[in-house]
């Protein structure tokens, strides 16, 4: 969201701070959020073999 945010106008990125702030709200602990998640990172290249 951090890269899409900086192009839509005040009123949309007011909305969405707000609607994620509350769905996280839950896990807000002091100055922390801490919650279970995972991440996968997928990669690829194009090989260098020809093809016949």
């Amino acid at each position: 969201m951090g890269m899409y945010l900086p192009e839509v106008d005040e009123q949309t990125r007011g909305t969405v701070v707000e609607t994620v702030r509350a769905a996280f709200e839950p896990f807000v602990h002091g100055t922390e959020v801490r919650f279970t998640a995972a991440c996968w990172t997928v990669g690829a290249r194009a090989s260098s073999a020809k093809f016949s």
